[in-house]
């Protein structure tokens, strides 16, 4: 088995080097793009799903590498509030940031900072993207516990796991062993 094959014909996953990024910038910028399936004959040992991430998130001469401002941070939690987790769309309001940088933001910076400071991000409603229900469950939750504000970080959090739940939980197949008795078109929710 090499590095670049296994014995079944699947390409396993191997990481860019120098050399490697070389190349993809010089075929990038020395020929007409015909497509990431045509970049990856030119390097056989990447798939063109690989070679469009390392360019798109890392190598385009289009993305920031510069130090975050509180203005794209403050972008970035509206969108959030409007959009959900829909990165691509988020990263089309930044300049230079793409949907891969923009969601890692998010998640190691944001997210904690502003759900302990959400004046910071001047933020209108904490609930912009609600559907009915959640709004009547907003309300419900409101009468039942009065003490709890709906723009509080709590609040909140509840408020973005219903969205997260509701959108990035899909059922798969099971993967189920030789020695289970499970049957093997049980469903299981992918985490």
């Amino acid at each position: 088995m090499t590095d670049e094959a296994s014995h079944n014909g699947v390409k396993r996953r191997r990481l860019f080097g120098p050399e490697d990024d070389k190349q993809l910038e010089t075929i990038r910028k020395e020929q007409t793009f015909t497509g990431w399936k045509n970049v990856a004959k030119q390097m056989p040992s990447f798939t063109p799903k690989q070679l469009r991430d390392r360019w798109h998130n890392y190598l385009s001469p289009q993305n920031s590498f510069g130090p975050w401002t509180l203005e794209e941070d403050k972008i970035i939690a509206q969108n959030v509030q409007k959009y959900g987790t829909k990165w691509s769309q988020i990263s089309s309001c930044l300049k230079g940031r793409s949907d891969n940088s923009v969601k890692n933001r998010w998640n190691s910076v944001v997210k904690e900072d502003y759900f302990q400071n959400p004046t910071k991000y001047n933020v209108e409603s904490p609930h912009l993207n609600l559907d009915d229900n959640e709004f009547e469950n907003s309300k419900a939750i409101s009468a039942d516990s009065e003490k709890i504000p709906l723009n509080s970080p709590t609040v909140q959090n509840v408020f973005l796991d219903d969205r997260f739940i509701k959108h990035f939980f899909e059922p798969i197949n099971a993967d189920v062993d030789n020695n289970s008795n499970a049957n093997g078109d049980e469903l299981f929710f992918k985490i």
